[in-house]
């Protein structure tokens, strides 16, 4: 191969010139892979030494709403912890792998296709698998390298440390930054991590993670003095044991062991053989075959595999396990701090992360109880109250399920809270809404079922009020029947307040007015009866005027008559006398019948005093009918034609009188009588 440098990768990749065999190796792998499936920068390395985080990184995390592992990989440059991490994902490639001894991973790298896997503990996870920038690199300083390694420990579930060779106190130096660790994080605010004699609080490990001390090109024999054999974490063990000594050298590398068992209590370790036996095979062995690699490394290396998936746990903190979206927020929240200068601090990154998922996850289900209960209500609007709420109740349910998964921490509360107070004011608004369709649709429905009767008051086809009644009955039959929503009452009032009132007080004004013109009719009527009474009743005294008059002078006619007719009997009694004798059986019979006669007069006498007081009977009875006056005059004119022709046949008998006189004599008075009543 040659030297010549003829290409340089991107600068957030490497700064470094790659030779002709890297260029074609890195050609080779890149070209294989897929723009969703290939490494990419989650924390980059800025010009200035800052970090800065990448937006791509974070909307990939947030696609995971799941529990989530992250596996980190940290140690010295140029020990192939990328290998590892793409033999993880069970291939070659991946992360990039370089043959030369310049550091190509800068800042922290996360590969963007998410592995989803089962742990021993039967937790289901979406696993992160980052890629550390290599400590004690020529080009950066202890502090940079704090700080890689401080996030490392941050951001992990399952942190797999990588040196090569054996544990011994070279392989300890390589790990002095956890001595001062717990300067580089803070778990509280104002809280003492640890002092200066390297005493670590015992709360470290509940927020640190598992740790992997993997040991690569492993060619010892792991056994004791005694010749038994030990695992790789016994071996660990035994390495992490305080020394003896009191000398400088001795006393900071047991401060390294004391911080190793304190910090990371859920240990392990591993240990690895060379993968190959030749020396050029190691500078890039992502070019082999996993195949043609030593078959011991093989197994061993699946071995590694398989009990990294097993053994990861789910990232929590606080105890909370958390996903993509909250860690997306820690690793923002600790870049933050580390750019401002200040330490992370692991409770204010969670606070803020959580009162910013909380908040997030708020406003999120109000939207979905709002957007939802908006469509599934909208199309059938208007709806009746109780049915409103039985929607809202269904997602109200979901809504704060939906929270209950993403929110976390004692903030949730609070935001909980919240999220009752926004849905509860889209469930009102939607009311609002409702209402408002509700209050249109029964207006119109009213209206509609109204115009019948609009017509009918309009054309004036109402004679009475109960028919009126009747058609408002029916009216508010079919509206109730149809009527929906919750203003379906309200309507109703409001409508009888206003339009039934008007269509009320319009029947009322036209009824008066019928009720006016019938008046005035009838009291024309009655003014007219009462000028036709009078004028009946001025007939009825000129006839009863004309009556009395004729009485009278029939009166004085049959008074004279009578007188006369005496005086005829007074001649004729000489002539009777003389006829004594021969009349003797029928004088007494006479004499009776004179009797009665005189009996007669005086009845006759007693019927003209009922006569007069019927006369003023008459008087008094002026309003009889014309039927009644009728059947009067028609007696009055019988009375006056028979009376006549009764005097003209009492001359004739007169004239013929002879010796039957007294038979003639009581006709005459039966005549008179009749007349005279």
């Amino acid at each position: 191969t040659t030297a010549l440098p003829i290409c340089f990768l991107p600068a957030e990749r490497c700064l470094v010139p790659l030779t002709l065999f890297a260029f074609r190796s890195f050609q080779r792998t890149m070209g294989t892979r897929s723009l969703q499936d290939v490494a990419i920068h989650l924390v980059k390395l800025k010009e200035d030494g800052k970090f800065e985080v990448n937006e791509e990184a974070m909307e990939k995390l947030a696609t995971l709403k799941s529990k989530i592992g992250v596996v980190g990989i940290a140690g010295k440059y140029r020990t192939g912890k990328s290998y590892v991490l793409n033999r993880l994902l069970g291939r070659q490639d991946g992360f990039d792998v370089g043959p030369t001894i310049n550091p190509c991973t800068k800042g922290i790298w996360m590969w963007s296709d998410f592995m989803e896997t089962e742990n021993e503990a039967g937790d289901k996870l979406s696993l992160v698998l980052l890629d550390t920038e290599g400590l004690g690199a020529t080009d950066q300083d202890t502090s940079h390298d704090a700080k890689v390694f401080s996030l490392a420990v941050l951001l992990s579930s399952y942190l797999i440390f990588n040196s090569q060779g054996t544990i011994d106190e070279n392989a300890l130096e390589q790990l002095s930054l956890v001595v001062n660790l717990s300067k580089h994080v803070h778990l509280r605010s104002q809280q003492p991590n640890s002092d200066d004699s390297g005493v670590v609080s015992d709360e470290y490990d509940q927020h640190f993670p598992s740790f992997m001390w993997l040991v690569r090109d492993f060619a010892l024999q792991l056994i004791d003095e005694s010749g038994r054999s030990l695992t790789p974490r016994e071996y660990l063990e035994r390495s992490l044991v305080i020394r003896e000594g009191f000398d400088a050298k001795t006393v900071h590398r047991n401060q390294i062991r004391h911080c190793i068992t304190k910090y990371f209590r859920d240990r392990d370790c591993d240990v690895i053989v060379r993968p190959v036996d030749k020396e050029e095979d190691l500078q890039d062995l992502s070019r082999k075959k996993y195949e043609d690699l030593r078959g011991e490394f093989q197994k061993q290396m699946n071995a590694l595999r398989d009990k990294i998936l097993r053994h990861v746990r789910p990232k929590t903190v606080f105890g909370q396990s958390i996903n993509g979206i909250v860690f997306a927020g820690l690793v923002r929240s600790y870049v933050e701090a580390i750019n401002s200068g200040a330490v992370p601090n692991i409770q204010s990154a969670w606070e803020s992360v959580v009162e910013h998922e909380c908040r997030s996850a708020m406003d999120e289900q109000a939207k979905f109880f709002a957007d939802s209960l908006k469509a599934e209500v909208e199309p059938r609007m208007p709806i009746e109250d109780a049915e409103l709420e039985r929607e809202a109740e269904k997602l109200r349910a979901e809504a704060m399920q939906r929270y209950k998964d993403r929110a976390m921490g004692e903030t949730m509360k609070q935001y909980k809270l919240k999220l009752k107070e926004l849905m509860r004011a889209s469930q009102e608004e939607v009311a609002r809404q409702n209402a408002e369709k509700s209050t249109e649709f029964c207006k119109q429905l009213l209206d509609s079922h109204h115009a019948v009767i609009d017509n009918k008051v309009q054309e004036h086809k109402y004679g009475k009020f109960e028919q009126y009644s009747d058609d408002w009955k029916q009216v508010l039959r079919s509206y109730r029947s149809e009527a929906r929503g919750p203003s379906r009452t309200a309507v109703l009032l409001d409508f009888v307040d206003t339009r039934q009132s008007e269509v009320v007080q319009r029947l009322t004004a036209h009824f008066e007015e019928q009720a006016e013109k019938a008046l005035h009719a009838k009291e024309q009527e009655l003014a007219d009866l009462r000028v036709a009474v009078e004028r009946e009743r001025s007939e009825w005294k000129e006839r009863t005027a004309e009556m009395t008059l004729g009485f009278e002078r029939e009166k004085s006619e049959l008074k004279a008559t009578f007188t006369a007719e005496k005086a005829v009997l007074e001649r004729d009694r000489t002539q009777l006398q003389t006829e004594k004798d021969y009349m003797g059986r029928e004088l007494d019979s006479s004499r009776k019948r004179v009797e009665e006669l005189t009996r007669t007069n005086e009845t006759l006498s007693e019927e003209r005093k009922k006569f007069n007081s019927k006369k003023r009977e008459l008087q008094e009875e002026l309003n009889m009918t014309k039927s009644q006056l009728q059947q009067l005059q028609q007696e009055n004119s019988a009375l006056r034609s028979a009376g006549g022709k009764k005097l003209e046949k009492k001359v004739e008998q007169r004239q013929s009188m002879n010796i039957e006189e007294p038979a003639r004599m009581q006709q005459k008075g039966g005549n008179g009588g009749c007349a005279i009543l």
